[in-house]
């Protein structure tokens, strides 16, 4: 999960991410689950992709690829509004990631907020989910 990998939600209130890009989520309650165990599947827009990817990854010690990100999403990070962060060592920009730096992970809800308020579409098309 922390890696933008895919699993399966199993059980009521369970959310999955499949391998061709769309999400699943099952139903709260036991009762209409086990009615209903199919829940809905849906194929997120292009910046859910991207804030799924951010969620999903910046948390880990690789950080968010943003090759990764471009490839699932058409969405790239705007640096320039993470340059308080990066210059606070926050955030680290390395080989194309942004990891959280050690004094990052206490705060790193904030940080996450800060780069998802960063995204912005890439001018370029946009790959399909493998």
């Amino acid at each position: 999960v922390w890696r933008a990998g895919h699993y399966m939600g199993l059980g009521p209130s369970a959310h999955g991410f499949r391998p061709d890009g769309t999400r699943t989520s099952a139903i709260r309650s036991v009762d209409a689950w086990l009615a209903h165990p199919c829940g809905t599947t849906e194929r997120p827009e292009p910046l859910e992709t991207a804030i799924d990817c951010v969620l999903s990854t910046l948390r880990h010690r690789d950080g968010l690829c943003l090759d990764l990100l471009v490839e699932r999403s058409g969405h790239t990070v705007a640096l320039r509004h993470l340059e308080p962060h990066l210059h606070r060592e926050l955030l680290l920009h390395h080989r194309n990631a942004l990891r959280l730096a050690p004094a990052g992970w206490p705060v790193a809800d904030g940080l996450v907020r800060a780069v998802v308020d960063a995204l912005v579409p890439t001018d370029g098309p946009r790959t399909p989910p493998p």
